[in-house]
């Protein structure tokens, strides 16, 4: 998902893929079997995929992000630190204190406002069950965002992570009238790259050595998903 990194993580069987809050990446080019370049290039057709939201568990919806989200966000990161530790950048005690999720929510609600990301908390029959995000959106020619999201422990291996892909997904191309999103899953992460091919995206290639992440230079597999083509306003 950048560009901004997105991070992806199954641990004990648990989704967890986290998205944003790092620098951004410098794009490469990628090709597919037979030198043909990926979507975006002139050698492949790409065709807009198909998204059912209906296929959502029950009780599975996405709330826009909240002032009031704060506390009940910064208690769902203090249970899931390990996971968060292990899979991200350096994180500071803000990470995991009312305090300082409500600074966090107050400029992702600004950058929210410039139309530069999209920010919503994954629920279950209304129950805070992760968050889900579009970070650095981008206009112009290139209309394309990068997605990023956790499922609390208590709610996974339940098709949460999917589901809530899904709908992001329904958004970004509805909505939001993108084109493009990316995301990246560490190799070994099978789990959410399952859950990524599973909402609709398609492997393109590896980054290598993309992110420091728990002591050593990490390589992420990239996955994109292409929607209709249209013709953007560039005038801005």
């Amino acid at each position: 998902m950048l560009i901004r990194l997105i991070l992806h993580r199954r641990t004990a069987g648990a989704t967890f893929h986290r998205g944003g809050d790092v620098p951004p990446r410098r794009r490469r080019c990628h090709r597919r079997g037979g030198g043909a370049l990926g979507c975006g290039g002139d050698a492949i057709e790409c065709s807009a995929p198909v998204i059912d939201s209906s296929r959502a568990p029950a009780g599975v919806s996405l709330r826009q992000l909240r002032g009031s989200d704060a506390t009940e966000v910064a208690a769902m990161n203090a249970r899931n630190r390990a996971d968060i530790e292990r899979v991200s950048p350096p994180q500071t005690e803000a990470t995991f204190t009312v305090a300082g999720q409500a600074q966090r929510i107050t400029e992702i609600l600004a950058q929210s406002a410039l139309g530069s990301r999209a920010y919503w908390t994954i629920r279950v029959d209304g129950v805070l069950a992760g968050d889900i995000s579009l970070h650095a959106i981008q206009r112009g020619p290139v209309q394309t965002a990068n997605v990023g999201y956790m499922v609390d422990a208590a709610f996974r291996r339940r098709g949460v992570a999917t589901a809530a892909l899904r709908l992001v997904v329904a958004r970004a191309f509805g909505d939001l009238g993108l084109h493009r999103l990316d995301a990246g899953a560490m190799p070994s992460n099978l789990g959410s790259q399952r859950v990524l091919e599973k909402a609709g995206f398609t492997r393109v290639g590896v980054l290598e050595r993309f992110l420091y992440v728990a002591g050593s230079w990490q390589d992420h597999v990239l996955y994109e998903m292409v929607g209709t083509d249209f013709v953007p306003d560039v005038s801005g």
